[in-house]
């Protein structure tokens, strides 16, 4: 966060926190696959959320 506070000028570009990941995703062609990063990110959110309600343990 440190690096990224002191590298990304524009303020709203910046990131909220850093997860570090074993390796990243990628295709058959060898590009990154942002859909599973994008399915990570939610899948924390979901955790993570403060609302009782939300996790599928109290369904």
């Amino acid at each position: 966060m440190e690096y990224a506070r002191g590298n990304v000028f524009e303020g709203a570009a910046g990131p909220k926190g850093v997860h570090i990941i074993p390796e990243m995703p990628v295709t058959l062609v060898g590009k990154i696959f942002k859909p599973k990063l994008r399915w990570d990110g939610t899948r924390r959110a979901y955790e993570e959320a403060p609302v009782p309600w939300l996790h599928a343990t109290h369904i």
